[in-house]
């Protein structure tokens, strides 16, 4: 700016003192240095590319839209079923021109800015009808062009989720999740705690554990019924029944659809009773679904997953009302060749081969620990017994120690529901309160070990054949390291673990951890086995062995007043027998 005023103070005093000659001389220097200045400048500090500015603003702006964000992908969306909304970003490509990949974002007037052209409406268009309006009216412009549209990135939407559910709230989900994911995360809460509502798990609703009990559970965790029987209810006033079960067999995507802004999902409470269909037998997935009009033999056939190794195809039949059975043939592919429409409480049942009694009887245990060839090792359920397999694994180590081993009985599904099964025990039970309590604990903590010592039946002076045992298909042999240490704990000077003795009992263990401590009451002291984890009281006989456990317990902490109460009972107690060995000795003396 300075030089530029320079350049015209030195013009003017060139135009009125000098002839013209020398005034053409004076603009040709000062032209060359502006040109040698702009030289200088553009080394120091660089000129302003328009053309870059705009390139790398478009770049930076593309970039910023097409992150497609954090959330996992549902599935595959369906152009003809999912709606465009505000948020959403689709992505315009247009050849034979220089292809590029051109943003387009979705107004929150649901409307999309196409460039050269304008603002399009898509109000209530789903993704394959806005394909077209745009695709049409860039023809227009250029019937030559190949065009393509498709979603690039999907919008964020609110949803509320209400009726039977553990977390009834408000989420928030891109809209090219599907409902039955919706449902899923509010039965079994996001690690991302998304709901802003329904932090209270839902415990009014009537015969929630019975039913999740008595029935079998889908897989979003809800009953049959509701499963069936979603309701979904749109902004615009529309609603979409949603069944989940059909959903998994059938490309209709009304059957589980991905959620718009606004919608609102109920999942209904089962009622007391409703019509059931079901499939059982030689099928992959046994499984008793609610019954909707229209349903048909090949819906409930693709609900079992189709036949197991063990079905025999020509065994195949149909139950409904009344007597009528029908059967049905397979055709190559595994598919019924019959099709009909079933009724309520309809039953398909597929006839099992009759199995060999000799190969049904085969089956495997485990052999872990500390033997010589530890593995899976073949037997005949019933009739192979512990010590035959121990001598398969090659015999014990040297570390092996055989007072901490155990047998393992596979019986997942007892032992998954022993909760369930700990209060059907106790319908008739005449215990008491305390008592109940007591076995709901023990029943919850049991584990399914095989009743036998392992020590006494490998015992090289007497071995007890009782305890050899017969194994069965599934059972798991654990032959742990001796662990060479008591613990001892409780009220003890140095409580810890203490190294192995043979042969000691409890009173070397309590020395050995520095004593009892003040306040210990030594008739409390108790043995805890290392294996079956039982009680045993301490006395100087009982000895100990590794992996065991000796507690000490504090004096027993009895509630306030229980003293004053005690003594005050011992007292009536006292005085009542005084009054009747009086009132009996006047009686004889009169």
């Amino acid at each position: 700016m300075i030089v530029s005023r320079l350049g015209l103070n030195c013009w003017n005093m060139a135009c009125s003192r000098v002839p013209g000659f020398t005034c053409i001389s004076i603009v040709l220097l000062l032209l060359a240095t502006f040109s040698l200045y702009g030289q200088s400048s553009g080394t120091a500090q660089p000129g302003i590319d328009i053309k870059s500015l705009f390139e790398n603003a478009s770049s930076s702006a593309k970039s910023e839209l097409m992150d497609d964000g954090k959330f996992a992908a549902d599935n595959a969306i369906n152009p003809d079923f999912y709606f465009v909304g505000p948020g959403d970003i689709l992505s315009l490509m247009i050849m034979p021109v220089p292809a590029s990949e051109q943003p387009i974002m979705i107004t929150p007037e649901n409307t999309a800015i196409i460039p050269r052209i304008g603002a399009v409406s898509v109000k209530g268009k789903t993704l394959s009808q806005t394909r077209d309006t745009i695709i049409t009216i860039l023809k227009q412009r250029n019937p030559n062009a190949t065009i393509s549209l498709s979603l690039r990135k999907s919008r964020i939407v609110y949803v509320t989720v209400n009726g039977n559910v553990r977390y009834p709230g408000v989420f928030t989900f891109p809209a090219s999740t599907r409902v039955s994911t919706v449902v899923r995360m509010a039965q079994q809460r996001s690690p991302n705690g998304n709901s802003l509502e329904g932090t209270q798990k839902q415990e009014d609703a009537p015969n929630r554990e019975l039913n999740r009990i008595l029935e079998r559970p889908t897989t979003q965790g809800i009953n049959p019924y509701s499963a069936r029987n979603i309701r979904v209810f749109h902004s615009d006033g529309t609603a979409n029944r949603v069944d989940f079960e059909r959903a998994r067999f059938f490309t209709d995507n009304n059957d589980d659809p991905t959620i718009r802004e606004g919608d609102e999902v109920f999942v209904p409470y089962a009622p007391s009773s409703y019509p059931t269909i079901s499939i059982s037998g030689a099928v992959r997935r046994p499984t008793v679904l609610a019954y909707r009009e229209g349903d048909k033999s090949s819906f409930l056939f693709k609900a079992g997953m189709g036949l197991n190794e063990n079905a025999d195809p020509t065994s195949v039949e149909g139950f409904g009302a009344g007597s009528n059975t029908q059967s049905f043939a397979l055709n190559a592919k595994g598919e019924l060749t019959n099709d009909i429409e079933l009724t309520p409480g309809y039953a398909i049942v597929a006839g099992e081969l009759k199995k060999n009694a000799t190969s049904s009887a085969m089956g495997v245990v485990e052999v872990v620990g500390e033997v010589q060839k530890p593995g899976t090792y073949s037997v005949t359920s019933y009739q192979t017994r512990l010590r035959d397999i121990i001598s398969k694994a090659g015999g014990f180590t040297s570390e092996a120690y055989l007072p901490l081993a155990y047998v393992l009985i596979r019986d997942q599904d007892r032992y998954d529901t022993k909760v369930e099964e700990a209060k059907k025990l106790l319908q008739h039970t005449d215990l008491g309160v305390e008592d109940t309590s007591r076995f709901l604990l023990h029943n919850n903590q049991t584990l399914p070990y095989a009743s036998c010592d392992i020590a006494r039946c490998f015992s090289e002076k007497k071995p007890s054949e009782s305890d050899n045992i017969v194994l069965r298909d599934g059972d798991i042999i654990v032959i742990p390291k001796n662990p060479k240490s008591v613990f001892v704990y409780g009220q003890v000077l140095n409580s810890g673990y203490v190294v192995f003795e043979p042969g000691k009992n409890h009173e070397w263990y309590i020395n050995a951890a520095g004593g009892y401590s003040m306040g210990a009451v030594e008739s409390r002291t108790r043995i805890i086995k290392g294996r079956t984890k039982t009680w045993i009281e301490a006395t100087p006989e009982t000895v100990l062995e590794a992996g065991d456990a000796l507690y000490v317990p504090p004096p027993a902490q009895n509630p306030p007043g229980y003293d004053i109460q005690f003594l005050a009972t011992v007292a009536a107690l006292a005085t009542s027998a005084i009054f009747l060995i009086t009132s009996v000795v006047n009686f004889f003396y009169r």
